[in-house]
């Protein structure tokens, strides 16, 4: 009966945990902001305004903050959907930051198991990439400085998927294919 209970409350706390919630282990999004939803951005001035409609704002307090970060970004096409989660803080040493930044990753590798794992370092900087599918976590430790980045490149290309299948739909050829890509 014992190893019944015991068994059930760690099916139940499994359950409960972030990691199972993960669908997948896809990388979904951060601080309580999700890819592909809408922003509301009305009567908010952008802190960037790309060339292709792509924007960024502040946040002054996001759904779920983490401590180690004091300014938030979020990114969003021209259509307002989010593809672009940011997180910025300033570290008391840059050996905090380092610490810091090994443990963020080992975090967020356990929330994404399976997630590829790229990690560099340099005299002022240390940087890690976890990638999953089309998406990303960045993690970057710049002297005392950190910062994490989660990217989804699917919500920025689909809609140029969809316009080259719509292209396609009508005879005309695909904009990919009018271009020399040999020098790439």
């Amino acid at each position: 009966m014992k190893m019944r209970i015991g068994l059930f409350l760690l099916c139940a706390a499994l359950a409960l945990s972030p990691v199972a919630h993960a669908e997948n282990g896809a990388i979904k999004g951060a601080f309580g902001f999700w890819f592909g939803e809408t922003l509301d951005t009305s009567g908010k001035a952008p802190v960037f305004r790309g060339d292709n409609g792509v924007r960024a704002y502040a946040v002054e307090s996001p759904p779920s903050p983490y401590g180690a970060f004091s300014r938030y970004t979020v990114y969003v096409t021209e259509d307002d959907r989010i593809y672009e989660i940011a997180g910025d803080g300033r570290m008391d040493s840059s050996s905090a930051c380092i610490d810091e930044l090994l443990f963020m990753t080992e975090v967020v590798a356990a929330k994404y198991p399976g997630a590829a794992r790229l990690a560099s370092e340099g005299t002022l900087i240390r940087r890690t990439v976890l990638r999953k599918g089309h998406n990303l976590v960045e993690i970057v430790c710049l002297d005392e400085d950190i910062a994490i980045r989660y990217r989804d490149d699917g919500v920025l290309t689909r809609p140029l998927d969809a316009r080259l299948a719509k292209g396609a739909q009508e005879g005309r050829p695909a904009e990919t294919r009018e271009r020399d890509t040999s020098g790439l």
